[in-house]
């Protein structure tokens, strides 16, 4: 389980997920209409981990397989 909240990051107020049982903090900011910048925080670690996230409108279609 997590949260959601909002935290300052380098000094700008972002969106933020905590998890319940992780020493972990996902922050959340929008670069367009499709696209969110993520940078992950664990506790105890001075990295940070980014990643990005982008809409997809309609999902890929799983093909069965023989």
């Amino acid at each position: 389980m997590a949260s959601l909240t909002t935290m300052p990051l380098y000094g700008v107020v972002s969106a933020a997920m905590i998890y319940d049982d992780q020493p972990i903090v996902d922050y959340f900011r929008r670069i367009d209409e499709q696209r969110i910048m993520g940078a992950m925080t664990v506790s105890g670690d001075d990295r940070i981990y980014f990643f990005e996230l982008e809409r997809v409108d309609e999902p890929l279609q799983r093909h069965a397989s023989n």
